[in-house]
């Protein structure tokens, strides 16, 4: 039976030790050439490696309590879900990294790739299967979440644990069935399995991933709150492969974004519209007084001239009495979005987000935001995950109305009984979406 360790900040000496460790390993040091050392860079790698680890393993071993979730010996089955898989396939491949790294004897490569490998566990594959894990039923698939949580946390100590000893030792302890090892340090080094490596459903979860990053600087830019729905996203490739991958996996896209509906196209003149003009610095070194006449010819041009252009093929433009055969630095090619969209491109993909917030979008970014701070009280409170509660909050009509439509949603998230509205204002003062109310928790 897994146990719950005392927080972080109760160990935090040998965590700092080994955060130093891993700090030093991964600096010019271990080449023997000088370096600035930076406490700084220490607790860098504390949070960024060391406490993100130790949540993974607070995170499994509080569900398991929950669940009574016990792991056997039996043999680990390939899992159904793609996410499953993908973390899996990504553990393979970090262990050759690090075997690669340790057997070449440049042990900051061999740590370099455990940092990434963490920050995809927590903040991609825990946070995408949080829902598998609360699941009340004990379903296959929340079976396959637990095993597949454990096998990877089990198999990362073993792997980490010549470079943070304190850490992976006290994790290993809690993990360990009857017949392995009594110590992580004389269990066997983990083997790069090609069977459970699978380069296609990592491929697809990188692109998927391309396109929530850009769906989330979009918002970020547009001062587009992510707990507030948007009704649709807009993927664009001109590789039709990519395009499909990216079907396969629409729901997660869609959750990820918090959108109702993922539009994949290979074109993106379905709602993007080109202008051409004139590279002014380039182009008017070259037909010096015959720039205004060149600037008309070209911004009467259509995409189809760029392509042409782009594939080394002969455009050409009236210039005095003759001619001029553009060139791919004479001129610029400007995407307007449609009206209602933002956009944005890297790596190939062109994300478009529709900015436009209906009543009923309006309402569960309300309702979303309201789950947001009742959970936020109830960790300033202490409760425990399974607590269940009673919330009361002042009236408002958007927050009302809010209720009406997604109160279910609400009492689910927030493990409330009873959702009610109060005469009185009571509890503490919050701020939903431009709507003051006061908001009070208790548990039953």
């Amino acid at each position: 039976r897994l146990k719950n360790y005392p927080e972080p900040d109760k160990v935090m000496e040998k965590l700092g030790s080994d955060a130093m460790r891993l700090y030093l390993l991964h600096s010019p040091l271990v080449k023997a050439d000088d370096y600035n050392f930076s406490e700084k860079g220490v607790e860098t790698t504390l949070r960024g490696l060391i406490i993100p680890l130790w949540n993974s393993y607070a995170f499994l071993s509080t569900y398991a309590t929950i669940y009574d979730w016990v792991p056997t010996a039996e043999t680990f089955s390939r899992p159904a879900a793609d996410i499953d898989r993908w973390v899996l396939s990504k553990l393979h491949k970090l262990i050759e990294e690090i075997k690669l790294g340790m057997d070449n004897y440049t042990l900051d490569r061999a740590v370099e790739p455990m940092s990434n490998f963490i920050e995809e566990l927590t903040n991609w594959y825990i946070r995408r299967s949080r829902t598998r894990f609360w699941a009340d039923e004990n379903t296959p698939d929340r079976r396959e979440a637990f095993e597949t949580l454990y096998s990877v946390l089990l198999t990362f100590v073993k792997l980490a644990a010549p470079f943070i000893p304190f850490i992976t030792e006290a994790i290993f302890q809690q993990l360990k069935r009857p017949e392995m090892a009594e110590s992580v340090h004389i269990a066997d080094f983990p083997l790069y399995d090609d069977e459970v490596r699978d380069l296609l459903i990592e491929n697809e979860m990188e692109r998927a991933q391309i396109v929530v990053n850009l769906g989330h600087s979009l918002r970020k830019e547009h001062r587009l709150k992510v707990r507030q729905p948007l009704s649709r996203v807009f993927v664009v490739s001109n590789q039709k492969e990519v395009i499909e991958s990216l079907r396969l996996h629409h729901h997660l896209i869609c959750e990820e974004l918090n959108v109702k509906e993922i539009t994949l196209h290979t074109d993106e003149s379905k709602f993007v519209h080109y202008k051409l003009k004139p590279n002014f610095r380039v182009l008017g070194k070259k037909v010096g007084k015959w720039m205004n006449g060149c600037k008309t010819a070209i911004e009467m041009l259509d995409k189809a001239s760029y392509d042409l252009i782009l594939e080394g093929e002969a455009v050409f433009i009236p210039m005095g009495e003759g001619k001029y055969q553009l060139e791919l630095e004479d001129i610029e090619l400007e995407r307007i979005i449609q009206e209602g969209l933002v956009a944005t491109t890297a790596d190939g993909l062109i994300v478009a987000l529709e900015t436009e917030i209906t009543e009923e979008l309006e309402l569960e970014g309300i309702a979303r935001e309201l789950i947001n701070r009742i959970n936020t009280l109830r960790k300033a409170h202490d409760f425990e995950v399974v607590d269940r509660v009673e919330v009361m909050l002042s009236r408002t009509e958007k927050i009302e109305k809010a209720l009406k439509s997604h109160g279910p949603l609400i009492c689910h998230e927030v493990l409330a009984s009873k959702l009610e509205f109060c005469s009185s204002e009571v509890g503490e003062k919050v701020e939903i979406n431009e709507e003051t109310i006061h908001l009070q928790i208790v548990k039953i």
